[in-house]
């Protein structure tokens, strides 16, 4: 293909183009854009709208994301027209949602995304091999310590460098000696020296893998 598309907005369609305008604008804090003898373009940074003049509305559903979902939603149903039509339920085992109905054919998913720490649960390491309970555990320990933006990935290299070095030693299960030298040469050399603290504190002496730590 020679033409490359890009999706600029959702068009809907809706019989009172001045009353969606206004709704949107009020519920979603979307700013007009452009308009033209069509219908009007809708825009809030995320997503794009092009309300388009009807004889009836058509379905539009639009998935919104927060971080406060108790109050997101009462800010929402706040406006005249829109009700929840399906509880707030979890759909995985970090995602939940509630279904909303609004105005002009709109329904709108509420969703609030919650990660490791909020749901007080540590992911099991995504082994391939077979792991010392207390070598896994300590991965697993050190890990919390990792900023959440870098967390899984750091759990996939952690893992996948222990498995590695286990491997290569002939180690037909992955021991705590090699889980943490994984650790260390996993680790960025700006953050050795917080690992070497995090590892005293476990009641472990850095000292004994020193030729992991130089880089």
């Amino acid at each position: 293909m020679v033409t490359s598309f890009f999706a600029i907005c959702l068009v809907h369609r809706v019989a009172d183009l001045a009353a969606a305008t206004r709704f949107l604008g009020a519920a979603l804090e979307m700013k007009l854009k452009s308009s033209d003898e069509h219908g009007v373009l809708l825009e809030n940074g995320a997503v794009g709208v092009r309300l388009v003049a009807a004889d009836a509305d058509d379905e539009l559903h639009l998935e919104l994301t927060t971080l406060e979902l108790e109050a997101s939603l009462a800010e929402l149903l706040a406006f005249d027209g829109v009700q929840v039509s399906r509880d707030r339920s979890w759909v995985s085992k970090r995602r939940e949602v509630v279904a909303l109905e609004a105005p002009h054919g709109i329904r709108l998913s509420l969703t609030r995304d919650y990660n490791e720490d909020e749901l007080g649960v540590t992911p099991d390491l995504p082994t391939t091999a077979i792991w010392e309970p207390r070598a896994e555990k300590t991965v697993q320990a050190i890990l919390k310590h990792v900023p959440l933006p870098f967390r899984d990935l750091a759990r996939n290299r952690m893992t996948a460098r222990g498995e590695q070095l286990a491997a290569s030693l002939e180690q037909p299960v992955v021991p705590l000696e090699t889980a943490i030298r994984a650790i260390i040469q996993c680790t960025p050399a700006f953050d050795l020296d917080h690992l070497r603290h995090g590892l005293r504190l476990m009641g472990f002496d850095p000292e004994r893998w020193e030729a992991d730590f130089e880089r």
